[in-house]
């Protein structure tokens, strides 16, 4: 293949790197403003529905311990009663504060995904524009390249034609200066063909083909 057919590759990105940032930087920046997806929402909340349900058959079961344990110990009216409430405020309370921690641990731990996605997406969106940076800066230089390559290629084409025909109009003015001076005859026409043969000298060319000139001339003249 030659030079000039070459062509500099353009840059190929990742298919699917501008469709997942396009998803992902909302996300990021709507958890740091606390724009929470409906299903991640009981992560960031206390209570609600389903603690509700949670609650309710956790006080569910203690009573039935409770009167359970009350039976066995043949325990009734205002005790029992006392009892059951005791126990059932305790787990209560012991639940929604659990329940309130769980919630800021949850927040906390939103926090810090929308904090980790905004800077996955902003550290592949700079590491994507070095990559094209740098890309199309190997590439200009390889176009230089390839252009001055072909500059240089030329010019030595160039010269050795000119060297070429150069060689040519020597060798045919050196061989004019041989006829010219056969043609002539005597001194003069060996001294005009020297003169005419020194006049295409390349390599000595132009000497020798004056010296036949001369001697030619003397002989004939």
């Amino acid at each position: 293949m030659a030079l000039r057919d070459v062509t500099i590759p353009k840059f190929q990105a990742d298919p699917f790197y501008k469709s997942s940032q396009k998803a992902l930087s909302p996300v990021g920046a709507n958890l740091l403003q606390g724009d929470i997806p409906e299903w991640l929402r009981p992560i960031s909340e206390s209570g609600g529905d389903e603690f509700d349900k949670m609650l309710s058959q956790i006080l569910g079961d203690t009573q039935d311990s409770v009167y359970g344990a009350g039976a066995r110990a043949g325990t009734r009216g205002p005790r029992l009663a006392a009892t059951m409430g005791r126990e059932t405020g305790r787990i209560s309370t012991e639940a929604r504060f659990k329940d309130y921690m769980r919630m800021l641990e949850g927040r906390k731990w939103l926090f810090g995904q929308g904090k980790g996605i905004t800077e996955g997406v902003r550290g592949a969106g700079l590491t994507d524009q070095s990559q094209v940076n740098q890309f199309a800066l190997s590439a200009a230089q390889m176009s230089l390249n390839k252009e001055g390559t072909l500059d240089r290629a030329k010019a030595r084409k160039k010269e050795q034609e000119d060297a070429f025909w150069a060689e040519i109009m020597s060798a045919g003015i050196g061989a004019a200066g041989t006829i010219a001076g056969f043609a002539i005859g005597g001194p003069v026409g060996g001294a005009f063909g020297g003169q005419l043969g020194s006049a295409g000298k390349i390599g000595g060319g132009g000497g020798k083909a004056g010296a036949e000139s001369l001697i030619m001339g003397n002989m004939f003249g």
